[in-house]
């Protein structure tokens, strides 16, 4: 079956190629008709109706009939010059609008001779050529209607008669303070007059009764009888209409004042001290006014509480949060409201004694809308004189103690201690050179008193002045006061040079704050003890720190006692000598890496000078006060390198600047001297496959202990084929500074480096050599003394053995040698 509809399609598909090809053109499946209508219900406005048809129809106009569904009579319709639509001689149509899409409007008898205002086509209403709009003749009648587009099967029904409201309100359940507003929502086709636009409806048009039941006195207002424009008059706020929620909605929207309501119950009937109380119940009764005798009740509950006061936060870093919690100022609930500062919700600075230091009156401003909660954020300041009240900020005067906030409204009220923080101190070490800068951190959320900005509080301290109590401003006021004392001398620090001590805030609003003090602007001693003491006058509290002052351990060392003598001239041949300086004086910033300077002298034998200089070093790390360098040994000429051997290097960090070395100057000393060296080879007797180790020992070769030398042998051996070798190979030092070198060699395999296989004849020997340009004989006066060190292996040989099987055969019988 698969594969027949699959030929069956290829079939069609060739078909259609062919016809296309010699131009036949192929008929496509028309939009079958279909009517729309922009409502079901026919009253007071228009119908606009939507013909959709073929699209590839370019009549200008297409015939519409309109008759009664039951008994198929002719709708009593008329144009704009009253003539009866008969359907022969005057006809209803409808005008395309855009490919496949005709549009027609049909009116009721209320908006007879009246347009849509913003009709999708041009309008004609002469049925003489086929009106577009027409209407009907006579009042709605409560009969359903049938348009049918002339000629096909399209047809869509209306009814030609009012439609009963409907009303609700937004909140659920149906809840409101006493002056809160109710957004009214008046579902109602009769009102939709205009399907092209968003249509009004006069409020003065719709007549209500509203009753007011009061269960808490049994007592019940009204009913009273007005319309929706006496009784929500808007108050100047243009509240004169419902608007139509969008095009052709027939959703009316108002809002109603609930104080607009009581007053003009007031007026009519409810007596003038008529005023919501919590439980009333209202209900206002909608009366439709096309559909006589039906109404629709709305009933809305009054609830009034007393407000709920907190206060989340109360201190410099968070300012003063106060939340309310009071659904009686929940007026919208569509809205974010705010409570006025006529509802009298007060925030007070209260001392001990509930004696009002300060106060705000609140505007409190809702956190969502239709929450009901209310919240309102107040500037916590000092001041050093008596409160502004009613600025807008709560004043603290400085060195109060124990004051609290108050929220209050009437008889209600809530406290909240003031929160004073003492303050707290730390300092970026606990040790310090005579040369470093301190950094002093301190923690205090009272001195943040600005949350937009970053604050600073400041003292300027003279040469000689005495730093006890030193007071720490800002704007001319004293905030806190700073001292340090020699805990070990038992007296307050001095000034040696003036400066200014400043301590900044780390960032907006975040209550810490650093200063640095230059510790080579005080009077103090090494080896002593010191407290930093800060008195804040905010919270009247303490915050102290201890430290010591170190003494300056100055030391240089070298990385060995004993260095070789370069074995030859030449930069490429230098002794590499490793320095560390410890200097903490050199350690001038803290945030850097800082360098050193330390003087070298390279002496020969007899005490002569070879070299002196001075070399650079660089601190290990940022703020460690440890430098390292390398000083490289070497001559240009050979025969000045014979009188180091027993010669020496001396390092020394200059305190003085006169480049030479003083007794209290830190030092170190190191020898040159020359060893002999050594050679071995493990095992001295291999086979094929099999491994043996050279190793060399030779101090005079580690010229750098920080990194692993090496070395050159050389071999010597006569390969399977008959021919000499000698190939040179590497040795690596086998660590950094052990000047032992070694490598590993497999017999029938390349020798790494020089592409020559260790392929010796069986039974021979290869010799290994290695000089040593430095014998440990060697002196100043007889130079560098040399020797050839060798040493050997032997290549494994083996004797075969030949045996067979049997010892007797036949002439036919297999032998099996082995």
């Amino acid at each position: 079956m698969y594969k027949k509809i699959a030929s069956a399609s290829i079939i069609a598909i060739l078909i259609m190629s062919l016809l296309a090809v010699v131009g036949v053109s192929i008929p496509v499946a028309a939009e079958v008709p279909r009517i729309e209508l922009s409502a079901s219900n026919l009253s007071k406005g228009f119908l606009e109706i939507k013909v959709y048809t073929d699209p590839g129809l370019t009549a200008d106009n297409i015939t519409l009939l309109v008759y009664n569904e039951d008994t198929s009579a002719n709708a009593d319709l008329v144009d704009g010059a009253a003539h009866s639509i008969d359907n022969v001689n005057y006809k209803f149509v409808a005008t395309k609008y855009a490919s496949g899409v005709y549009i027609a409007y049909l009116g009721a008898s209320a908006v007879k001779s009246s347009e849509p205002e913003y009709p999708k086509v041009d309008l004609d209403d002469d049925a003489t050529n086929g009106a577009n709009i027409v209407w009907f003749n006579s009042g709605p009648d409560g009969e359903t209607y049938v348009i049918k587009y002339a000629g096909t099967e399209a047809k869509a029904t209306f009814k030609y008669y009012y439609v009963v409201l409907d009303v609700s309100v937004e909140r659920s359940p149906a809840e409101y303070p006493p002056h809160g507003y109710v957004k009214f929502t008046i579902t109602d086709l009769d009102y939709n007059v205009d399907p092209t636009k968003v249509d009004m409806e006069d409020l003065s048009s719709i007549s209500v009764d509203v009753k007011v039941e009061r269960p808490s006195t049994a007592e019940t207002f009204g009913p009273y009888t007005g319309t929706l424009g006496n009784i929500f008059p808007g108050a100047g706020r243009g509240l004169t209409k419902a608007n139509e929620t969008g095009v052709n909605t027939s959703e009316f929207v108002f809002n109603g004042s609930l104080a607009d309501l009581e007053a003009w119950l007031r007026t009519s009937g409810a007596g003038s001290g008529f005023s919501f109380e919590d439980g009333d119940i209202i209900t206002i009764t909608f009366k439709d006014e096309d559909y006589s005798g039906k109404s629709v009740d709305v009933e809305i509950t009054i609830k009034s509480v007393s407000p709920t006061l907190k206060i989340n936060t109360g201190d410099f870093s968070n300012e003063i949060e106060a939340e309310v919690d009071w659904f009686n100022y929940n007026l919208h609930s569509w809205d974010v409201d705010k409570i006025p500062t006529t509802a009298n919700i007060a925030l007070e600075l209260v001392d001990s004694d509930l004696n009002v230091l300060d106060n705000v009156t609140l505007i409190l401003e809702e956190t969502d809308a239709n929450t009901a909660v209310f919240k309102n954020t107040t500037e916590l300041t000092w001041t050093t004189g008596t409160p502004n009240k009613h600025d807008g900020k709560i004043e603290v005067p400085l060195g109060s103690t124990g004051l609290k906030l108050r929220l209050k409204y009437g008889n209600i009220e809530t406290y909240y201690d003031l929160t004073l923080h003492a303050p707290i101190v730390s300092l970026d070490k606990s040790e310090y050179y005579t040369t470093d800068t301190m950094t002093i951190t301190l923690v205090d959320p009272d001195l943040n008193d600005d949350a937009s900005s970053f604050e600073a509080y400041e003292a300027t301290i003279s040469s000689g002045t005495s730093i006890e109590d030193v007071k720490v401003k800002k704007g001319g006021v004293t905030y806190f006061n700073v001292s340090i004392y020699d805990l070990t001398a038992g007296a307050p620090v001095e000034a040696t040079s003036g400066f200014t001590l400043k301590f900044v805030e780390t960032g907006r609003s975040t209550g810490v704050f650093t200063a640095e003090i230059d510790i080579s602007n005080l009077d103090v001693t090494e080896g002593h003890s010191y407290r930093l003491k800060i008195s804040d006058k905010t919270s009247g509290e303490i915050g102290e720190v201890d430290f010591v002052i170190k003494a300056f351990v100055r030391s240089v060392s070298l990385d060995r006692s004993e260095y070789p003598v370069p074995q030859d001239a030449g930069a490429s041949y230098a002794v590499k000598v490793h320095v560390t300086l410890t200097a903490p004086d050199e350690n001038e910033h803290s945030e850097a890496i800082d360098s050193a300077d330390v003087c070298y002298s390279i002496e020969n034998y007899d005490g002569t000078l070879a070299k002196k200089g001075t070399k650079t070093l660089l601190e290990t790390n940022v703020n460690t006060g440890v430098f390292e360098g390398t000083i490289e040994v070497y001559n240009s000429t050979k025969a000045n390198l014979y009188k180091l051997i027993g010669g020496k290097i001396v390092v020394w960090y200059d305190i003085d600047g006169e480049s030479d070395l003083d007794e209290d100057e830190p030092s170190a000393i190191a020898v040159f001297t020359l060893t002999s060296a050594s050679i071995e080879i493990v095992p001295t007797s291999v086979a094929y496959g099999e491994s043996l180790n050279i190793t060399v020992i030779d101090p005079d070769s580690n010229v750098d202990s920080k990194s692993k030398d090496k070395i050159e042998v050389k071999l010597s051996f006569t390969d399977v084929n008959g021919n000499s070798q000698s190939p040179t190979i590497t040795l690596e030092e086998t660590g950094e500074n052990t000047g032992v070198f070694r490598a590993e060699l497999t017999v029938g395999k390349e020798i790494p480096g020089t592409g020559i296989t260790l392929n010796p004849k069986p039974a021979s020997e290869v010799d290994v050599k290695y000089t040593d340009k430095t014998l440990g004989i060697s002196t100043p006066d007889t130079g560098f003394q040399e020797d050839t060190l060798v040493a050997s292996f032997t290549i494994k040989t083996f004797t075969g053995v030949l045996t067979t099987d049997k010892d007797e055969y036949g002439p036919t019988a297999y032998m099996v040698v082995t």
